[in-house]
């Protein structure tokens, strides 16, 4: 079986920790095991993967880091990650991208190296932090929790289509910090159209392929805010998110030619086993948030929707077929020994349609239907007009909560006052 998986359950979570116990460390020793399995089918022998560095790199223990070196037939592309040791903050993170080219295999920076910046030329260092017009958003840092904590891997070694998931958050209900610490979650994946990879974070950013069958900064994520939360307690979760990368290309400016990044016309689709939704994670509007911590839901076709960690502005969740789970690893865990929460808070569930060049958005036909469902949701007494027409067309609606409690099983619709009329017969 080409797919494994397992959990660790942790005292705490010490992401600055070197012990073999510790999360950095394991994040390592799972992907350094992925790495040597993809580069050893003779397909990628084109595509390989490799640590240039790592923890253990470290000269003065003021960082830690991870910088990957991301093959191809034509191009290498290196992703550089690093955090200071002394602080967990957006801005203690360093989170570039860029070509091979750039890379300075050095001992500077604590010996992580560095990525230089040309201001231009066909090749530049992008900063991978986000939008700068939202600091939450600049970087995904790893934080500390002293409670009990729980480690996930997961991966897929199926040649061209390989996909890598590590992730690290709370491991009990209910949650002792609604805002602090944030959950760290690490992607790296195969575009099984170009063959080039991608690495994403938790807040979906980072660098993916092309339409020049280059990597480029991924500015946008698709759908962004089509589909998203109505009320801080129903929220859609979708599968095959779209990533926007950039494209950096030649424009005609005062009669030169320039380099200029833009919005590249390729969409990259997430691996089809992720679902993404976006979730409020103010704990005055959603209060429910500390019990929403590692949750399942079964769907149709003996799939289970696995939540990974809480939600938390953006929600990952992994689907897992029930009934053949992901060949655990030796000392891990398996998925089916671990105890999920049930969730009941009326998720709605959407998979996102496919086409040959972009995925499905607000101005798509294919889209047109679900536009009004954000404005029905919000209605009390078309709720359950908006889940029966879900549920009429094969959606599967998380039952209970319906009424905006957040809580509860059964009917979705509310206990008291003035019901919406059902049809009879």
């Amino acid at each position: 079986m080409s797919r494994a998986g397992g959990i660790q359950l942790l005292p705490s979570l010490n992401w600055r920790g070197l012990g073999p116990s510790d999360p950095f460390p394991l994040l390592i020793e799972r992907l350094v095991a992925f790495i040597a399995a993809v580069n050893a089918a003779p397909a990628n022998a084109d595509w390989q993967l490799t640590i240039l560095r790592q923890p253990s790199s470290s000269l003065a223990g003021v960082r830690r880091g991870l910088v990957l070196r991301l093959g191809g037939p034509e191009q290498n592309w290196i992703w550089y990650w690093t955090q200071s040791t002394t602080a967990e903050d957006y801005w203690s993170v360093v989170n570039h991208g860029g070509h091979s080219s750039l890379y300075n295999d050095g001992s500077n920076n604590d010996g992580y190296g560095s990525l230089s910046d040309p201001f231009s030329g066909e090749w530049s260092r992008w900063d991978l932090r986000g939008p700068s017009s939202d600091p939450a958003l600049q970087c995904d840092a790893m934080q500390a929790q002293s409670g009990p904590s729980l480690l996930l891997f997961a991966q897929d070694t199926t040649p061209g289509a390989e996909w890598f998931l590590f992730s690290g958050d709370a491991a009990a209900a209910p949650m002792q910090t609604h805002l602090n610490p944030n959950p760290w979650t690490f992607l790296l994946a195969r575009d099984a159209l170009s063959g080039q990879w991608s690495v994403c974070l938790r807040q979906l950013q980072g660098m993916a392929p092309n339409s020049l069958g280059r990597m480029g900064k991924i500015s946008l994520a698709r759908p962004a805010v089509q589909l998203s939360a109505p009320s801080a307690l129903q929220q859609r979760l979708v599968s095959r998110v779209a990533l926007q990368p950039e494209a950096r290309i030649q424009v005609l400016s005062f009669g030169q030619l320039v380099y200029q990044d833009v919005p590249d016309a390729f969409l990259l689709s997430l691996p089809a086993p992720l679902w993404i939704g976006p979730v409020n994670s103010d704990p005055a509007l959603y209060p429910e948030r500390a019990m929403h911590v590692n949750g399942r839901i079964e769907l149709a076709g003996g799939q289970s929707l696995l939540q990974l960690g809480r939600g938390f502005s953006v929600d990952w969740w992994l689907s897992v077929p029930a009934g053949s789970l992901p060949t655990t690893a030796p000392g891990w865990t398996s998925f089916a020994d671990f105890s999920w929460r049930e969730r009941s808070s009326a998720l709605m569930l959407y998979s996102m349609p496919v086409s040959s060049v972009a995925l499905a958005d607000q101005s798509d036909p294919r889209s047109s239907a679900y536009t009004p469902l954000a404005a029905l949701w919000q209605n009390t007494l078309m709720r359950e007009a908006a889940i029966e027409l879900l549920e009429l067309q094969g959606e599967e609606v998380e039952p209970g909560g319906g009424d905006g409690s957040g809580g509860g099983t059964g009917s979705p619709r509310p206990s008291s006052g003035l019901l919406w009329p059902r049809r009879v017969g």
